[in-house]
C-alpha cells in the first residue's frame, strides 16, 4: 500500500483574533491599551522619603486638643470624640504632619505608617508641622531605639493608611 499526498483545494477562512469589522487600527490601539495598562503603576501607592522630629509637648497625654490644628470642624479630633492626646487610641504615636495644612484639613487624623531602619509606628496626624512629621519623643525613640534626642532629625519613608491601623473610629 502506498501513501499519496493530494493537495486540497479547499479554501480555510483567515484566522481573525479579533470581531470582524474591526480595523487594523482599531487593533492596534486596543493592543497598545492592554499593554500600556499591564504597565500602569501599582494601584497602592509606593512609600514616599520625609524628614522626621520631635517635639516633647506631644508626649504629654493630658495635651489638649483644642490647642492644636485639627482641634475641632468637620475634620477635627474633637469631633471625632477625641479630647486630649491621650485619649487618641495609638497614642504616643501622634503629632504634626506636613500634609495638616491649615485648621480643619482633610488630613485631620490620617494615620501614616512611618518606618525608619525597619522600625514601623503607625502615626495619627493631629496638628500641623512645617517639614515632614514633627512627633513625640516617646515615638522617635520607638523608630530610633532610644536615640531621638540624639539624632533629632531623621529621614523616614512613610505612606497614608487605613484609619483603623491607629485604632481611629
Amino acid at each position: 500500500m502506498t501513501l499519496r499526498i493530494v493537495p486540497t483545494t479547499t479554501k480555510y477562512a483567515p484566522f481573525r483574533s479579533h470581531p470582524a469589522g474591526i480595523e487594523a487600527k482599531d487593533r492596534e490601539r486596543a493592543c497598545v491599551e492592554r499593554l500600556s495598562s499591564s504597565l500602569s503603576p501599582p494601584a497602592t501607592p509606593l512609600a514616599s522619603t520625609t524628614d522626621l522630629s520631635y517635639d516633647t509637648h506631644y508626649d504629654d497625654p493630658s495635651l489638649a486638643l483644642s490647642g492644636v490644628t485639627c482641634s475641632d470642624g468637620d475634620n477635627g479630633m474633637i469631633t471625632k470624640g477625641y479630647n486630649t492626646a491621650g485619649e487618641i487610641p495609638n497614642y504616643p504615636h501622634v503629632g504634626g504632619a506636613f500634609t495638616v495644612e491649615t485648621w480643619n484639613s482633610p488630613n485631620c487624623g490620617k494615620c501614616y505608617k512611618v518606618t525608619y531602619n525597619a522600625k514601623t509606628i503607625f502615626l495619627t496626624a493631629i496638628d500641623h508641622s512645617n517639614s515632614g512629621f514633627n512627633i513625640a519623643k516617646k515615638s522617635m525613640d520607638v523608630l530610633t531605639n532610644g536615640r531621638a534626642e540624639e539624632l533629632g532629625r531623621i529621614k523616614v519613608t512613610y505612606e497614608e493608611v487605613a484609619s483603623s491601623l491607629c485604632g481611629l473610629k
